[in-house]
């Protein structure tokens, strides 16, 4: 996991998490097809939940603290 860091486009899909858990977002990446990187966005940045960014591609990193990422 990649703290403190965005990776910024290549969205296939942003799926809103029950739990403030990058692991999930981490475990929604290896399960999904197509899904090369993921991004993890802390809750109350896009509204009161956390949510998850998968990815089609490996984006470049940008350092945010709003982000936890990875790369799959």
């Amino acid at each position: 996991m990649e703290l403190n860091t965005d990776r910024p486009g290549s969205d296939i899909q942003t799926l809103r998490l029950d739990q403030a858990k990058p692991q999930l977002c981490s475990d929604a990446c290896l399960s999904g097809n197509g899904c090369m990187a993921w991004t993890y966005v802390k809750p109350g940045l896009l509204g009161p939940d956390a949510h998850c960014r998968l990815k089609s591609a490996v984006p470049a990193p940008k350092r945010s603290s709003c982000c936890i990422s990875g790369v799959k």
